[in-house]
């Protein structure tokens, strides 16, 4: 989520973000329709930002929610995640907010499209209170998400050994085996090609263990600043997190071509080759990571990637990755990614102009800029034009897949680069 701003979503984000009283004062004033409406990047509810407060901030959470679902919000809404507010409250560690919601009618076991319930991310963020919260409302500890992992295997490890020990006890307590859970029939729901993608991008792409989730940017590691964002030399820790920006770029390409009937057929390696983008299968377990390592250490000297930062929350939004053509003066921007939830603020922008920036501080001197773009990436290309790129002509058809089935143009686009030395007459 981003920081709160002025717009049609300055509600959601000023009930999330500023103090009670304003927030507060905002929730009384707004209409149903606009307490109503949806936050549309994720189809989340003025709800789900209330549950949302930052960590330590149970009461003014729980406050907001009283307020909102006495107003007529509804309580039981799922966003694309399949998750409810609930999962929110438990995910910053507000008990007391967990606590209204489940006596008020959600779901404690209600699981996402993760197969995981609100616990697991409770358990992930190291909320033992909120946890054992949740517990006592009747969350179950035998649910296993889509990847066959438990609650204890994707626990923070400072709580782990508490969550095992609970299960432990309840075993004892009952002197039986918990059995799986089996989901009714009518809560089975087959994913589609799209959302399996989608999956297969979010999941954490390293033998690692999770972090660099967050960056701690230095003062000499900024590369540009912007509204509420700020565009870094990211750390080689954060190699992993970057990775799944990365396989979402390559879900943001295939998802234009959703509407073929061969989409379903091609595997994510695939669409990755296609995408210029480093499959899994490459040196496995690892490979995509290494290999972005390489880059964030400057092991190699013509290539760059650069984080994209949200200030507040230090989380990464997203990157982009370049490439010096020596031979032709020309800085080659191979990936632009900003994160779905942190888009339609001008962020492609900032990227690219860091970008430059960047590549003129190494002294690659670089006249001109350029890169490809689908020709049905009609997004990207309104970012590129704002950004003073100009459409160079066709480039090469796109194909995709083993039987490199044919859709949309690659399009060469270029600018001069804003760097670029002035030619005497």
């Amino acid at each position: 989520m981003a920081p709160a701003r002025k717009g049609k979503n300055e509600l959601f984000f000023t009930i999330r973000d500023k103090p009670l009283p304003t927030a507060t004062k905002a929730v009384k004033k707004a209409t149903l329709v606009s307490l109503n409406s949806r936050y549309r990047p994720t189809d989340q509810t003025t709800l789900f930002f209330a549950a949302a407060r930052k960590h330590g901030q149970d009461n003014e959470a729980l406050a907001l929610c009283k307020m909102l679902l006495a107003a007529g919000v509804p309580l039981d809404f799922v966003d694309e995640n399949v998750q409810t507010a609930l999962f929110y409250a438990a995910r910053e560690g507000h008990c007391r907010t967990c606590t209204y919601l489940v006596q008020q009618g959600v779901d404690v076991n209600h699981v996402d499209k993760n197969q995981e319930s609100a616990i697991f991310y409770a358990a992930n963020r190291a909320h033992w209170e909120t946890v054992r919260t949740l517990l006592q409302c009747g969350a179950r500890l035998d649910v296993i998400n889509q990847w066959g992992c438990n609650i204890v295997q994707v626990a923070a490890k400072s709580i782990a050994p508490k969550v095992q020990e609970e299960i432990n006890a309840r075993k004892r307590k009952t002197s039986e085996e918990v059995e799986v859970e089996i989901l009714p029939e009518k809560r089975r729901r087959v994913a589609t090609p799209l959302e399996a993608l989608r999956d297969w991008a979010n999941e954490w792409p390293s033998t690692e263990a999770v972090q660099g989730q967050h960056i701690e940017a230095k003062v000499e590691d900024l590369v540009k600043q912007g509204e509420g964002y700020a565009v870094v030399r990211a750390p080689v820790v954060s190699a992993a997190r970057l990775r799944i920006s990365e396989k979402n770029f390559v879900v943001d390409h295939a998802e234009l071509m959703a509407k073929h009937a061969w989409f379903a057929n091609i595997p994510p390696d695939s669409w990755c080759r296609s995408c210029g983008v480093i499959e899994d299968g490459f040196q496995p377990p690892d490979g995509p990571i290494s290999a972005i390592k390489g880059v964030l250490s400057n092991a190699n000297p013509n290539h760059f990637t650069l984080a994209l930062i949200e200030t507040e929350s230090k989380e990464i939004a997203g990157y982009v990755h370049c490439q010096r053509q020596k031979e032709q003066n020309n800085l080659l921007i191979s990936h632009v990614k900003v994160d779905e939830l942190h888009k339609g603020k001008g962020l492609g922008g900032l990227l690219i102009k860091a970008a430059e920036e960047h590549s003129h501080n190494l002294s690659w001197n670089c006249d001109s800029v350029g890169l490809s773009v689908l020709e049905a990436n009609t997004r990207a290309t309104r970012c590129y034009e704002k950004n003073g790129f100009k459409c160079e002509g066709p480039g090469s058809t796109a194909r995709w897949g083993p039987e490199k089935n044919e859709a949309s143009m690659w399009q060469r686009w270029t600018k001069s680069h804003q760097f670029a030395k002035k030619k005497t007459p």
